[in-house]
């Protein structure tokens, strides 16, 4: 196969970016769904960079600390000031998302501020947005660490 052929076939399975409205015709759920699998690629990078001799289990307890939903509440919460107007829009779809399911550990309110976080994540991913998502999980990991 020749390597313009596998060119046009890798973007016929990852299209280019999609637009700005175009994002934001996504159902919020559908980005959060996006935005929890790319966050928590960042910060397994994150912490196995920063830890790279630790145990597999370690690794996992602590990348936990990040991606719960009350520590991605409470990045939200100090985050939201910052958010531009589109990714404000996200959130607040995200967050007033009808969700079927909420975790035992966690109150609806935490569940669904962290659910309008990932979908801020989602859309920024999907829309091309990496330097501003990259900002926003940075900024995300170190309110978390200040607890």
């Amino acid at each position: 196969m020749e390597k313009n052929q596998l060119i046009a076939k890798n973007r016929d399975f990852y299209p280019d970016n999609i637009s700005r409205i175009e994002g934001k015709s996504f159902q919020p759920v559908n980005l959060a769904f996006m935005g929890d699998g790319i966050y928590e690629s960042y910060i397994r990078r994150y912490v196995v960079l920063n830890h790279p001799g630790m145990k597999v289990g370690d690794l996992h307890r602590l990348c936990t600390k990040y991606v719960r939903a009350t520590a991605q509440s409470a990045a939200v919460g100090e985050l939201e000031k910052e958010l531009h107007d589109d990714e404000l829009f996200i959130f607040k779809r995200g967050r007033n998302a009808a969700t079927a399911t909420v975790p035992k550990n966690t109150s609806v309110v935490v569940y669904k501020r962290a659910t309008g976080f990932e979908a801020v994540i989602g859309y920024l991913f999907l829309t091309g947005k990496s330097e501003r998502m990259e900002e926003l999980i940075e900024k995300a990991v170190r309110i978390i660490e200040k607890g």
